[in-house]
């Protein structure tokens, strides 16, 4: 697999831990569905967003991982969260998993998810070798 990070100055710069664009060729594409921050046990860190997206986070590391991926293949992630004043402390988490060449990314405030103690909700893809 393949992965071309593609930038320009005819576009924005990046002003967080992300990418303009990934090019892929060659490999495998793993779509994940959205991983919230409830572990295997339907357990969910109640009002504590770091424990969500650290959850979150673990959850497609063991998705990746058993599909024979690592998360440095994650080309395209998306965060939904419910409040963006907490961008910055997400984005904190984010850097334990995300390093060396970043993914592309978007990052959005939703209204509400399935379960109202749901906090975030992280959905992504991966270019496995």
């Amino acid at each position: 697999m393949a992965r071309k990070i593609i930038t320009t100055e005819k576009a924005p710069v990046p002003k967080s831990l992300y990418v303009q664009a990934v090019e892929v060729t060659g490999g495998r594409l793993l779509f994940l569905s959205g991983q919230v921050g409830r572990d295997r046990n339907e357990r969910v860190a109640k009002g504590d967003i770091v424990a969500q997206t650290r959850q979150a986070l673990e959850n497609i590391k063991a998705i990746v991982e058993a599909a024979g991926g690592r998360m440095d293949q994650i080309v395209k992630v998306q965060f939904l969260v419910r409040d963006m004043a907490h961008w910055k402390t997400i984005n904190e988490v984010r850097q334990e998993y995300f390093k060396g060449d970043l993914p592309a990314s978007t990052f959005m405030e939703v209204n509400r998810f399935v379960d109202p103690d749901w906090m975030i909700e992280i959905d992504c893809i991966a270019a496995l070798d």
